[in-house]
């Protein structure tokens, strides 16, 4: 049999409309109040596409281990100082002690902050806890003068009229009236993660830019190494090796870098900027593999 196709049957080509669609850009955020506010600037700085991501609301996947992680043994740390300092409110106070004092302190306090966990070889870090913490407040013992006015204080933020909260592990009072900011680090930590063209950690950065500060400062405490990483406006209100003091940048200077990072930063996560543009090590903890878009080179593992 032959069929021959009619006008009727015969397809008509369809005219076609074709979009383009930024695919870098997303919709301006309704709602300006939002959640991990620092870790979402932190982002948006090292990789816009990271920050975007923030909008999704991944939950993160931490796959099982024996005892304690990185992550786990930092926040034991962080407990035990908050009731430490709690109770040890001068540096005054903190000299009165003798040896003998200090580590019952530390073990009484490291008692509190381990005792609710039900991970196993707690004695194991208990007892690595109360080393590392005696040997940072022997680092402690070496400064001038301070009172503690505020210990994991949660402070209200707006950044360009992005509205989150952030913690603060501890606020200073120094004898020339400037308050000074630490923050625990028991990992990695440099001036170089929160100077230079790219703000690796932001917690400091912000806080300083939203609230009169005379300075922050890391505090780093593991077994390798105690010692203040900081950047004050009175270079010697910490104790640092001199070619460390000669080397600490600017603090009104600092103080104006961070402002135009920081609230750029806000400002293109408001807009909708998410371009996939990975600083140097921002692919290094990266989890969003399967939505990104990066080359995956050398550099970016």
């Amino acid at each position: 049999l032959e069929f021959e196709a009619s006008d009727s049957t015969q397809i008509k080509p369809q005219k076609q409309i074709i979009q383009n669609l930024d695919d870098a850009r997303a919709p301006k955020i309704a709602i300006t109040a939002i959640k991990q506010g620092v870790q979402t600037l932190q982002d948006q700085m090292n990789c816009p596409f990271k920050g975007f991501v923030k909008r999704l609301k991944i939950p993160n996947f931490k796959p099982a281990h024996l005892g304690f992680d990185k992550a786990e043994q930092g926040v034991l740390i962080h407990k035990t100082l908050e009731t430490l300092f709690s109770e040890i409110l001068s540096l005054a106070e903190l000299k009165l002690l003798s040896d003998e004092m200090l580590k019952e302190l530390i073990e009484r306090h490291a008692s509190k902050a381990i005792g609710k966990t039900t991970k196993n070889f707690k004695a194991l870090e208990k007892e690595r806890i109360i080393l590392v913490i005696y040997q940072y407040l022997n680092l402690e013992k070496q400064r001038s003068d301070f009172n503690v006015l505020a210990t994991e204080s949660v402070v209200d933020v707006c950044i360009k009229g992005l509205q989150f909260n952030t913690k603060i592990d501890r606020i200073d009072l120094l004898p020339n009236g400037d308050k000074l900011i630490i923050d625990y680090k028991t990992g990695k930590s440099e001036l170089k993660q929160i100077t230079g063209d790219v703000i690796e950690q932001a917690q400091l950065p912000i806080y300083a830019i939203s609230n009169k500060v005379g300075g922050v400062a890391f505090a780093k405490i593991n077994a390798s190494e105690c010692a203040f990483k900081a950047i004050t406006k009175n270079r010697e209100c910490l104790p640092n090796e001199k070619r460390v003091i000669s080397k600490m940048p600017d603090w009104d200077k600092q103080i104006i870098d961070w402002e135009k990072q920081i609230n750029k930063a806000s400002i293109d996560f408001q807009q909708g900027v998410a371009d996939v543009l990975p600083e140097k090590n921002a692919c290094d903890y990266c989890d969003y593999d399967l939505l990104c878009r990066v080359e995956k080179t050398l550099g970016h593992s």
